[in-house]
């Protein structure tokens, strides 16, 4: 950068990282697993390097590091940063389990447009059957993919992203919600419009999506959300493919209620 005929060095913005805990009395704070990883070997970054650090209950951290081992990177905390980026939306997805690829991109483009919980959700029509003792290496990779959206998109705090669910166990976890809506090809939908007005506007709003695999949600399925109180949601004539479906809403949503001008 140029100024007053002057060439002055531009700043880097400092690396952000996540952690699940916060800082202890002593001003430390410490990273495992895969961020860990990321800053010692791929980043190779050393004693005394100043970066963000954020955990899920939202807290940020300006810290510098202290101490980095195989397993576990210590850092000090110089001071705490004030989150001023919080969103008036919460929205949680149930997403279906579908063909790698296209969850992964759910999971990355919807951690960029805001999505705060993913409940993975095994529906009767999946296609994709997990061995139970796959989950956890599945889970651990899903969860990489989210901070690695999250660090790009600075968001603090990072998504959740909690154990496959069933139907039952996502319709209890959501039934307290303000909006509920599911993207719905039978008759009697709503637009997606007429969903989002169904609530008076306030400062802050939990909003659960729902959509189908790639046969779409059952009809025992579609009974049983609808009495949960979900909304039936037509997304226009056309059919959008089960990775699309969740980004177009979240989209909409954004743009209607949230932080898209």
């Amino acid at each position: 950068m140029v100024k007053d005929g002057v060439c002055k060095k531009l700043k880097k913005p400092l690396r952000l990282f996540y952690t699940e805990e916060d800082a202890n009395n002593d001003k430390l704070i410490t990273i495992t697993g895969d961020e860990a990883h990321h800053i010692r070997e791929v980043l190779r970054m050393q004693l005394g390097e100043e970066c963000r650090i954020a955990n899920s209950k939202g807290s940020e951290y300006f810290s510098k590091i202290e101490n980095i081992t195989k397993e576990r990177i210590i850092l000090k905390v110089l001071r705490e940063i004030i989150n001023t980026r919080k969103s008036r939306l919460r929205i949680t997805l149930g997403l279906p389990l579908i063909k790698g690829e296209r969850f992964e991109r759910v999971l990355e483009k919807g951690t960029e447009l805001g999505v705060d919980i993913f409940y993975p959700l095994m529906l009767q029509r999946c296609e994709i059957k997990i061995p139970e003792k796959k989950k956890k290496l599945r889970q651990a990779r899903w969860k990489k993919i989210i901070y690695e959206s999250a660090r790009q998109s600075n968001r603090i705090p990072p998504p959740l992203e909690k154990p496959i669910q069933n139907l039952e166990e996502f319709i209890t976890k959501t039934k307290k919600n303000d909006i509920k809506i599911f993207g719905y090809i039978g008759e009697n939908q709503k637009t997606l419009h007429e969903a989002l007005e169904t609530k008076k506007p306030k400062e802050n709003l939990s909003i659960s999506i729902l959509t189908g695999p790639e046969g779409d949600l059952s009809p025992e399925e579609s009974e049983r959300v609808i009495q949960a109180g979900f909304i039936p949601v037509s997304l226009g004539p056309r059919i959008l493919r089960a990775d699309t479906a969740p980004i177009s809403i979240i989209s909409i949503i954004q743009y209607t209620l949230g932080e898209m001008p």
